[in-house]
């Protein structure tokens, strides 16, 4: 009986803390849509790129008949640990995109920062992810587009006068 009433707690909690925050602005919304479009791109990104096409690891220096060539190494991940990283990464991912679409203002915060972390490193690369993996570099052109969308929909307009609202309002929790 115990167990069951503990059961039924636990299934209430859940519900209450993933159902989206009352008087949500719509944009908030669309950029967590719009986040979870750009996760799903990069999971297929990555599945591609790690498994399928390897990763350049390093340059060997070839001579055949007199001509030199500089060939690049290419490794795969299927092991058991790099999957479980990315699992894991993007299960992370995934819950910081669900906090955004309840309004939690501590996950968008730390998703932007996030993500201006790792744009550059995505800018820098995308000429030669174009030249070498064209498909690849076009994801990636489409990830930082659809992501840069989805924050700025967070950070500006309705969104951004909806999270200031919440600082000063004690009647509305905010974690």
């Amino acid at each position: 009986m115990g167990d069951e009433s503990r059961s039924k707690e636990n299934r209430e909690y859940f519900l209450k803390s993933t159902i989206p925050s009352e008087n949500l602005p719509k944009s908030i919304t669309k950029a967590a849509k719009l986040l979870y479009a750009s996760l799903i791109i990069s999971v297929i990104t990555t599945v591609y790129v790690q498994f399928f096409i390897g990763v350049v690891t390093g340059c060997e220096t070839v001579v055949e008949n007199g001509v030199t060539f500089t060939v690049e190494k290419n490794v795969t991940y299927t092991g058991l640990f790099p999957t479980l990283m990315l699992i894991g990464f993007y299960s992370i991912f995934f819950l910081f995109i669900q906090q955004i679409g309840m309004g939690k203002n501590w996950a968008r915060i730390i998703m932007l920062v996030l993500f201006f972390i790792s744009a550059p490193f995505t800018i820098v690369g995308l000429p030669r992810n174009l030249l070498s993996e064209p498909l690849a570099g076009g994801l990636s052109i489409i990830l930082l587009i659809v992501s840069s969308i989805a924050y700025v929909l967070l950070f500006t307009g309705e969104s951004a006068r909806w999270f200031s609202s919440k600082k000063y309002n004690p009647n509305l929790l905010d974690d």
